[in-house]
């Protein structure tokens, strides 16, 4: 049954989120992230953060939570058995941060067909309770095989808030950590991460993240749906893959833009291998493209991006 076009366009109601330090640690440590950032209050405080901030890809805790508004409305007609998570992205106004008071709005932002699937997207703002854009959230679901034949999309029109958020100031960067302008040329190698996918780390992640789907966990439910076993979540690759990208950046405040597409699944027993490059430069801007690959040279995250304000 095909995707309700009608509700591109709907906004829901907003649900609200206290950021907490021992949920921030928790979370962090399920993407593997040492930095002591991101775990001692002291630490972050140095670095010129009010409290410990967020990992990059936290802010999936809130767009999973609002998004369940979505993906449960009945008047959409979503069979989620029928789902894959296809792409991920975040535009950063700063991190949210222990001590925040969050308000998440999802909204039906497109529905679009593609050959016998439909890509839905779903974009959720981030706000403190009192006004303050933090970050967004923006998450296609690949909705396979509900496309009828000859089916039209519909996305809906920008009505300011996306650009306004785009276009809204930075805040400020911690003293003295983020990476310099200074050195930093187009083609430079920003490193390589190598993660060993365990079973254990993606239970953890799951608690963490609040996304409990079956497939990650249950063998028995995985290869009941077609799979050889447990797959990682898209999102903790991504989140792995963002160590990287923020590790290189040096503040967590710095960077702007994040975006992954899922690729290919990944297992328990293989290894995650991410690698990027600078590839541009804008003023004191800086655009990283990345990817991950099994050991075996499988992509598994693709059209890798990110953007990072670097210090002067």
């Amino acid at each position: 049954m095909p995707l309700n076009l009608s509700l591109v366009g709907k906004e829901y109601p907003p649900i609200s989120y206290e950021v907490g330090r021992e949920k921030l640690r928790e979370f962090a440590i399920a993407v593997g992230e040492t930095d002591p950032v991101y775990h001692d209050e002291q630490a972050a405080k140095a670095a010129g953060h009010p409290d410990l901030p967020a990992v990059p890809t936290f802010p999936v805790v809130l767009g999973h939570r609002a998004g369940a508004a979505v993906v449960g409305d009945p008047e959409l007609g979503l069979d989620y058995s029928r789902v894959v998570h296809g792409e991920q992205a975040f535009a950063y106004r700063r991190p949210p941060r222990a001590g925040d008071r969050l308000l998440a709005t999802p909204k039906v932002a497109a529905i679009e067909s593609k050959g016998r699937h439909e890509l839905l997207t779903i974009a959720t703002g981030v706000t403190t309770e009192e006004g303050e854009p933090v970050c967004q959230a923006t998450s296609l679901l690949i909705s396979r095989g509900t496309a009828a034949e000859g089916a039209g999309s519909s996305v809906a029109p920008d009505d300011g808030s996306r650009s306004g958020f785009e276009q809204a100031p930075p805040a400020p960067a911690g003293p003295g950590a983020g990476r310099s302008a200074a050195g930093v040329t187009v083609g430079d190698d920003i490193g390589e991460l190598r993660e060993p996918i365990d079973r254990l780390d993606l239970i953890r992640y799951a608690g963490a993240s609040g996304d409990f789907n079956v497939i990650h966990w249950s063998d028995e439910a995985a290869t009941a749906v077609g799979l050889p076993g447990v797959i990682a979540h898209g999102m903790y690759s991504m989140g792995v893959a963002a160590r990287l990208v923020a590790g290189w950046g040096g503040d967590p405040a710095a960077l702007r833009r994040l975006r992954v597409r899922f690729s290919a699944m990944i297992r328990p027993g293989q290894t995650l291998v991410v690698r990027g490059h600078v590839a541009e430069l804008d003023g004191g801007t800086a655009t990283l493209r990345f990817s991950g690959e099994d050991e075996q040279g499988n992509k598994v995250l693709s059209k890798g991006e990110a953007a990072l304000e670097l210090a002067g």
